[in-house]
């Protein structure tokens, strides 16, 4: 039968085995003592600081949830009227902007039939006197009293 130096020796070797698992399998321990070391460290680097400025982030998202939440909710209701006053001030622009380019569109027309009229007139008048100089350098007398009182016509009407 073991005697109680026995169980003396057993249980030391009970400890000493148990520790040794302790140490090799089950890390909560150190794991613990990490967690708290970092955790200690991190507060006194930090300080209060966090919390602080979790607390005032805190404190000012519930000042703009009180102040502004109801401030929005109030204008999403006039959206939809704003969305139909936008349609229409886009559609009067519109009505605008091709009226506008039609009267563009025919002053410039206009122009264009104008200036053509003028290069015709002045084409014919230019034939006109080519005529009469050629006429003139035959000696016609009457093609210079002619081509005279076209030019004081012309000088008349400008």
């Amino acid at each position: 039968a073991p005697g109680p130096v026995f169980f003396a020796m057993s249980e030391g070797l009970i400890s000493d085995v148990g520790c040794i698992y302790d140490a090799v399998f089950d890390h909560r321990r150190a794991v613990q003592r990490e967690q708290r070391f970092l955790i200690d460290e991190f507060e006194t680097k930090r300080g209060n600081s966090t919390q602080h400025k979790i607390t005032s982030a805190r404190a000012h998202l519930g000042a703009v949830q009180d102040k502004h939440a109801p401030e929005c909710l109030a204008m999403a209701a006039h959206i939809g009227d704003l969305r139909v006053e936008i349609d229409a001030v886009t559609s009067l622009v519109a009505d605008v902007v091709k009226a506008t380019e039609e009267r563009a569109t025919k002053s410039l027309e206009a122009a264009q039939a104008r200036e053509s009229k003028q290069a015709a007139d002045i084409k014919a008048l230019r034939t006109y006197f080519a005529e009469q100089c050629e006429q003139i350098d035959k000696g016609s007398d009457a093609a210079v009293q002619d081509a005279v009182t076209a030019l004081s016509g012309v000088a008349h009407t400008a």
